[in-house]
């Protein structure tokens, strides 16, 4: 009876071998890659991936199982953003993607987490690239680990590498198609004046967070209590525009600091601080119209900085609005300097 079992051990120990030792000679990870080129720019490109909700509409895996189950965060665009799906589809399973990190107009980080068949992780870069005018070129990667042994074994039996990239192409060329297909967006033109600034004191009243649809009530109560503190603290104000700094923007919240330009700091009341607008060298961009339609001349601003490699010198820019609304009713006379605080 020992012969057999000593056998039979031989034997399993041999399978075991087979099993576990090729595994650790195999690649221990995987990138997969893919890029195409469409006829546009990265400001129509971008919004495609950038929105997870947009995915929807060129996603590779969309169409294997159009009765799949997709849940959002509140906000998908951005850092933090999330998209959830469910499918009966054995291959798609469910899931998790995050975008951890992004650069508007350039490229989005995301995080993968695959919860059925089988758990894993991995992370993914969609980037779009200018090429000229007219051109850009979008690339899809996705990088992960092979856990040992099984992973490695379905890595190399299913060439993972050669499958996501056929997937990655077929859902590039939608996307090409998408954007090429719709009506095309074209960034205002503007004209950036560089000038030195000297320093400026402000009363001010800092939020951290605004929702957009409320900034015009919340800059009005502000200023309300700007002026009052000024009066009771005796400081003289300064002849000069109402300002905003604005630290942070996206489609759905600002953190922002309305405040008005005085000479002195002295005690402050409660709510408001007196802070400076450092002295150095600015860009400064002229936009006429409605302040709920500044977005594009922002993007235009921004796409400016990038393509020029300007760096900015402090956290936030600043709106200076020459215009009084309750003197001017037509939005389109409104007059409003932004300034960029520029190395």
């Amino acid at each position: 009876m020992k012969k057999p079992v000593k056998i039979t051990l031989i034997i399993l120990g041999i399978l075991l071998a087979i099993l576990l030792v090729p595994p650790v000679f195999m690649p221990s990870s995987y990138t997969a890659s893919s890029s195409i080129v469409v006829e546009s720019t990265p400001y129509n490109v971008y919004p495609y991936f950038a929105d997870l909700k947009n995915w929807e509409k060129w996603s590779p895996w969309r169409e294997k199982d159009t009765s799949t189950r997709y849940i959002y965060s509140e906000n998908s665009y951005g850092a933090g953003s999330t998209m959830e799906w469910d499918s009966k589809n054995d291959e798609l399973g469910s899931g998790k993607i995050t975008t951890v990190q992004f650069k508007k107009f350039h490229h989005i980080n995301y995080q993968l987490d695959f919860i059925k068949p089988f758990e894993s992780k991995s992370g993914g870069t969609i980037s779009v690239e200018k090429m000229n005018d007219k051109q850009s070129k979008v690339t899809w990667t996705n990088t992960g680990k092979l856990s040992w042994p099984i992973s490695r074994w379905m890595g190399a039996l299913a060439d993972i590498e050669a499958m996501l990239e056929k997937d990655f192409n077929h859902g590039l060329e939608k996307m090409k198609t998408l954007v090429e297909s719709n009506p095309q967006r074209v960034l205002p033109s503007i004209k950036p004046v560089e000038m030195e600034l000297p320093e400026q004191l402000i009363f001010s009243v800092m939020h951290e967070t605004v929702l957009n649809t409320e900034i015009s009530a919340k800059m009005g109560e502000s200023y309300g209590a700007i002026i009052a503190a000024i009066a009771k603290t005796g400081v003289k104000p300064v002849e000069a525009p109402p300002v905003c700094l604005i630290y942070a923007h996206n489609n759905k919240t600002t953190k922002m600091r309305p405040g008005l330009v005085v000479e002195g700091c002295g005690v402050m009341p409660n709510g408001i601080e007196c802070i400076p607008i450092r002295k150095g060298k600015v860009l400064q961009i002229t936009y006429m119209g409605d302040y709920n339609k500044m977005q594009s001349t922002y993007d235009a601003i921004n796409m400016y900085i990038e393509e020029n490699k300007i760096s900015k010198r402090e956290n936030y820019t600043w709106e200076s609005y020459v215009t009084d609304p309750g003197m001017e009713t037509d939005t389109a006379k409104w007059l409003t300097y932004i300034y960029v605080p520029v190395k």
